[in-house]
């Protein structure tokens, strides 16, 4: 099942594939806090998400990470951590960042460092989705 959303600036495009247990939110345009919280939201409110799939994001080479600061991430950490704390599974959910251009993929790997303390998601950062789809699936 594919869905694309607010084309006008941020686009993502999310897919879950339940044969491979691993769902994928694309993300192009202008990144937003508010518009990335609204696509975990879509997928991990969608009948079709178990938590036991692994979660890919991949930030496409047009997403626009430039406009998201520090506070920005905090507040989307504060609602990953109230999600978490709905959460009744005692496993970790892997989460793959994806990303080829090294200026956004130093946000990324910022917010991995910056979120230590979620003890229920294990994330990883990577250039390629290749590597990202092998560590979800090891």
């Amino acid at each position: 099942m594919f869905r694309v959303i607010r084309e006008a600036e941020l686009k993502y495009v999310f897919d879950i594939d339940t044969a491979n247990r691993v769902a994928t939110l694309r993300i192009s345009g202008l990144v937003t806090v508010d518009e990335l919280i609204a696509g975990l939201r879509d997928i991990l409110d969608n009948p079709g998400w178990n938590d036991r799939f692994g979660l890919m994001l991949v930030y496409e080479p047009t997403a626009l990470l430039g406009n998201v600061e520090l506070d920005d991430i905090k507040r989307l950490q504060d609602w990953l951590k109230q999600r978490q704390t709905q959460a009744t599974r005692s496993h970790k959910v892997k989460s793959a960042l994806v990303c080829s251009l090294d200026n956004n993929r130093v946000m990324l790997e910022l917010h991995k460092l910056s979120f230590t303390e979620n003890a229920l998601v294990d994330e990883q950062v990577f250039d390629n989705e290749a590597d990202a789809l092998a560590w979800l699936n090891s």
